[in-house]
């Protein structure tokens, strides 16, 4: 496979996307599509592997084709190891935005579950004291009938006598 395909099934792979057919040069524009993004991919020559310079034709043509899909456009960087996400600085503010409020309702929901557990370790111990109780009370009847039976015996042998 060549090195700039397995860059786009990589990319593709960390933003849990898939890779468009043929490369986009079909009816499906871009390398990748996400959830949100559509992808190009990009990569340094190989011999250098040092720059790659960002053409704004290239981010017109990707922004023109997301924008067709309803979707952000994004433009992934290759070199050597390194993997680059571009986005415009608006879409990055929404992300970011997304992310606090995904995080202080991941807190919300850590406070709830651990209420809960500590409301469940009550109720545990609270179970566990009337199964006590239960269990005492079981034993005390089951020493009571005995007491009754033998008391019943004595009565018995009392009126036949």
């Amino acid at each position: 496979m060549q090195y700039h395909r397995k860059y786009e099934h990589d990319v593709a792979e960390d933003l849990h996307g898939k890779p468009q057919k043929r490369s986009g040069a079909g009816d499906e524009k871009g390398d990748v599509i996400q959830k949100y993004l559509l992808v190009e991919c990009k990569t340094a020559p190989v011999k250098t592997n040092l720059s790659y310079s960002v053409q704004r034709k290239d981010w017109d043509k990707i922004s023109h084709h997301a924008r067709m899909e309803g979707l952000i456009p994004a433009m992934a960087v290759g070199f050597s190891g390194l993997s680059l996400l571009q986005i415009e600085m608006q879409h990055m503010g929404g992300f970011l935005q997304e992310l606090d409020d995904l995080r202080k309702s991941n807190q919300k929901y850590r406070t709830a579950l651990s209420n809960v557990r500590k409301h469940n370790r009550a109720l545990a111990e609270k179970l566990a004291a009337a199964e006590v109780t239960a269990s005492a009370s079981k034993s005390e009847l089951v020493r009571l009938e005995k007491e009754n039976r033998k008391l019943a015996l004595k009565l018995k042998r009392v009126t036949q006598s």
